[in-house]
């Protein structure tokens, strides 16, 4: 018998956190997924805030719709679904064929298991926020990084 942490149940509490679990995932996945068009649109919505001229039309939360970051096709609903879609394309764009980094992938899926275990009592509400801040705090930085080193390079190419 494995040792999961949780109370004995009978079968009808067992499905019960079965149920709880699958449906935290859900969420978990979903939420997972909302932070990342956050942290990749809340940049571009304060520098279209900047911009002079802002003819140009920029980034909200809402628009544009989510799409292929190489031909700019507006996924259909089924590839925006948390870790199926990214999946079910086997990491690539349906429409051109470009690779999708799989930090997608690991964002939603940290997220899943955060819902997850907070659904069956494993953590709780606060657990998944903190972790949600450290997550985002911590892609923020690794991206921050990966475009320091990259605009380095570029520079001393140029130089």
């Amino acid at each position: 018998m494995l040792c999961t942490g949780l109370p004995m149940v009978d079968k009808e509490g067992f499905e019960m956190v079965v149920f709880l679990a699958v449906l935290g995932v859900v969420f978990g996945g979903m939420w997972g997924s909302f932070l990342h068009v956050v942290y990749w649109r809340l940049p571009r919505m304060l520098e279209n805030l900047k911009r002079v001229d802002r003819a140009r039309p920029g980034y909200s939360l809402s628009v544009p719709d989510s799409h292929c970051p190489v031909c700019s096709h507006k996924l259909s609903a089924m590839d925006n679904i948390p870790v199926v879609g990214w999946l079910g394309r086997g990491g690539k764009c349906r429409y051109c064929g470009a690779k999708i980094a799989v930090r997608y992938l690991l964002w939603e899926i940290f997220f899943c298991v955060l819902g997850g275990a907070a659904a069956v009592g494993v953590g709780d509400v606060y657990t998944v926020v903190c972790a949600s801040l450290v997550g985002l705090v911590f892609f923020v930085v690794a991206e921050g990084v990966y475009v320091a080193v990259w605009y380095g390079r570029y520079r001393r190419s140029v130089e």
